[in-house]
């Protein structure tokens, strides 16, 4: 095992989790480290440090709390790691950490001209029996209330955008489907002045990377967690 995102799980919202806070610790010790999705984060506006040292005889595993200590500067220990499958870095204190530190570049990309404009990102492609989405009312809900707030025109996303729950949004709201790539899907959604979300780390994405929105909610699935708790600031709202 060695600082190689391509060894982990998730797809590209935990992608940029795990790759920005592997960066971060690669520049702090120059370690050499590998990037799954290297051109969709940059293309997004990350920079991605590579260095010169490989890990050792010594290394230690690089878990949620030992990234926390590091980047808050309160580690002391050894200066070599690797990574495993089953690390997301997705634990309150580096959720802020990315919003504040880690995405500031990346925001920066994302236009901020003032608008009206409603955003739906449903997260649908690996959501399961046990676990399903909300049910189409609740994002009708969500989109009333933005409207309520001043939202004018909807656009909603999905990873699958023929699913009925799509379908019955554009019917029922009026919404213009967003048929783009992830980084695409990401920075359009963030430049929108109110945001409905799931609770992954691609919708997470699109409100931490938002320069100025009007409003955030969110609505999590029923019954499971993803990953860990990022959704903790104040401003955004649970439905």
């Amino acid at each position: 095992m060695t600082l190689d995102t391509r060894n982990t799980g998730g797809r590209f919202g935990n992608k940029v989790f795990q790759n920005a806070v592997v960066s971060a610790v690669a520049r702090r010790f120059d370690l050499r480290a590998t990037y799954a999705m290297r051109d969709e984060c940059e293309a997004l506006g990350m920079e991605l440090f590579s260095g010169s040292r490989d890990p050792s005889s010594t290394s230690v595993r690089l878990t949620d709390a030992l990234a926390e200590a590091i980047l808050s500067d309160t580690y002391d220990g050894e200066r070599t790691f690797v990574i495993t499958y089953w690390t997301f870095f997705q634990t309150p204190a580096l959720a802020r950490w990315m919003r504040e530190k880690a995405l500031l570049v990346p925001r920066c990309l994302v236009s901020s001209a003032p608008n009206t404009t409603v955003f739906v990102h449903v997260r649908l492609g690996d959501i399961h029996a046990d676990t399903p989405s909300r049910p189409t009312d609740d994002w009708v809900a969500a989109v009333d209330e933005a409207r309520r707030r001043g939202g004018t025109d909807v656009l909603v996303a999905s990873d699958e955008p023929s699913h009925e729950i799509v379908s019955a949004l554009v019917a029922r709201t009026g919404a213009t489907p967003v048929l783009l790539d992830a980084v695409g899907t990401i920075r359009r959604g963030a430049s929108c002045a109110h945001l409905v979300l799931s609770d992954g780390s691609f919708s997470w994405l699109v409100a931490a990377l938002a320069p100025r929105p009007a409003s955030v909610q969110y609505l999590p699935r029923h019954g499971r967690q993803w990953h860990g708790d990022i959704f903790v600031f104040d401003d955004w709202v649970r439905k």
